[in-house]
């Protein structure tokens, strides 16, 4: 699943869609997806809300 994260963003980056920083780490033989988090910064949260969750999903 993690693979598929990451290959999904590069896709997404690739058409020039707006995606977070990440990166695809092994832990031993695990990869582990990190991604930036999009919703904070140094002054705390930024408000949220996903496309799902408008739609009521």
């Amino acid at each position: 699943m993690e693979r598929w994260e990451a290959i999904a963003l590069e896709l997404a980056r690739g058409a020039r869609v707006t995606v977070s920083d990440h990166t695809l780490e092994m832990a031993g033989d695990k990869p582990v997806f990190l991604s930036h988090r999009f919703d904070w910064n140094d002054n705390g949260r930024i408000p949220f809300i996903s496309a799902m969750a408008m739609l009521g999903g």
